[in-house]
């Protein structure tokens, strides 16, 4: 299932120092892959173009190597680094959304960490399907338990981006108050395990625990 025409870009949020989970969790092995890999290949197969926020050029360098061996036709992959460093997944939100905004992709992009396993492309269609009815203030569309990732966000969230940023508030709960945002629930359980993540290595491992039985 495609998005709806209006959304074009995605962003991975992989810049983080896996501090709880003790490695990178971008490279964590899923089904054979890489976790970013699985969801960079899953974003393009929705038909989008996407934008990896890998925090420093290291990391980046990395996640090029990472990547470069897959068979993604016609894809576009761009890797930006943080103009905030170490301030969390708001400075690559922040990178990701300059690149855009400056490469001439001014409007909505979907957002997703790189230690969501679960990509929806059924919530993605139907977030994507709502950017028409927006007003020309909404700068965000979040789960409605207020998950600030697997959601879109518009160019225009940069501003806030910047004044958080600047003084040090850099909890995503505090921006999304400081958004208009409109609120998409989860329908069923394949939408509501998309906000599932694996940024302990408990969490890892019940995650290929439950792919396994579920196989």
């Amino acid at each position: 299932m495609e998005p709806n025409f209006r959304l074009s870009e995605a962003i991975v949020l992989a810049g983080g120092k896996s501090t709880r989970m003790g490695e990178d969790k971008a490279l964590l092995p899923i089904g054979g892959r890489s976790l970013l890999a699985k969801l960079t290949m899953e974003l393009r197969a929705l038909g989008l173009q996407v934008t990896v926020a890998a925090g420093s050029e290291e990391r980046a360098e990395a996640y090029r190597g990472e990547l470069s061996a897959l068979d993604i036709e016609g894809g576009r992959i761009r890797f930006v680094n943080d103009a905030y460093p170490d301030c969390g997944p708001m400075a690559g939100l922040h990178a990701a959304l300059t690149a855009n905004l400056n490469g001439g992709d001014a409007g909505y992009a979907f957002v997703i960490a790189c230690d969501m396993p679960n990509l929806s492309a059924a919530y993605v269609a139907r977030l994507a399907a709502q950017i028409g009815s927006a007003n020309e203030e909404a700068a965000a569309f979040v789960g409605a338990l207020r998950q600030p990732f697997h959601a879109l966000y518009h160019t225009r969230a940069l501003p806030a981006l910047v004044a958080h940023l600047s003084a040090g508030r850099y909890r995503m709960m505090g921006l999304l108050d400081d958004l208009q945002c409109i609120f998409v629930e989860p329908q069923g359980a394949s939408e509501e395990a998309a906000f599932i993540n694996v940024n302990t290595p408990g969490a890892y491992r019940r995650f290929l625990a439950s792919e396994i039985e579920g196989t």
